[in-house]
């Protein structure tokens, strides 16, 4: 049944659509955000494994996306629809390295939010992290990841897709 545009559907449908919908986004916006990146990094990216890079990225942008279920949903609902997700998460290819992923992520995110730093680029550093992106600027004598790199791939981190649960709740 559609109201006002929307199709209806139950929590557990709901969480898959919102996993694969995640999932494609940001195997679709990859390449094109290492290519953006590119002159920024140390290293070529023909060195880091792309299939595995694409597939962090995608992870990273799913537990920010989820960062948002708690606001947008009462209570209960909130919880239930965040199980889901996590259970469509296990039962990817690869959903125990999935999980812990996502739980890296979502723990970062939450421990940048209670130090008052920016979740996004605490995100985006542990991505780099994991995945071997490596940009670095001297301040003073020290090296530090650049944070254009940081930046732009928080950002991306963030808006891919944007919004996707306020887009698809009623």
């Amino acid at each position: 049944m559609h109201m006002f545009g929307r199709r209806k559907m139950n929590e557990a449908d709901a969480s898959i659509l919102f996993v694969q919908s995640i999932l494609k986004a940001g195997r679709d916006t990859w390449p094109g955000l290492v290519r953006n990146v590119q002159s920024l990094l140390e290293h070529d990216t023909a060195k880091i494994n792309q299939d595995l890079a694409a597939f962090e990225f995608s992870i990273a942008c799913l537990a920010c996306q989820a960062e948002a279920i708690p606001n947008l949903f009462p209570g209960q609902q909130g919880a239930r629809i965040l199980w889901h997700t996590l259970d469509t998460i296990r039962n990817l290819p690869f959903g125990g390295v999935a999980i812990e992923a996502f739980g890296n992520y979502k723990t970062t995110w939450s421990r940048a939010l209670e130090q008052g730093e920016i979740p996004s680029d605490a995100v985006a550093n542990l991505l780099c992290e994991r995945i071997g992106l490596v940009a670095a600027v001297d301040i003073l004598g020290i090296r530090f990841r650049d944070p254009l790199l940081i930046e732009l791939i928080g950002e991306a981190v963030v808006t891919t897709p944007a919004g996707w649960w306020k887009q698809h709740s009623s």
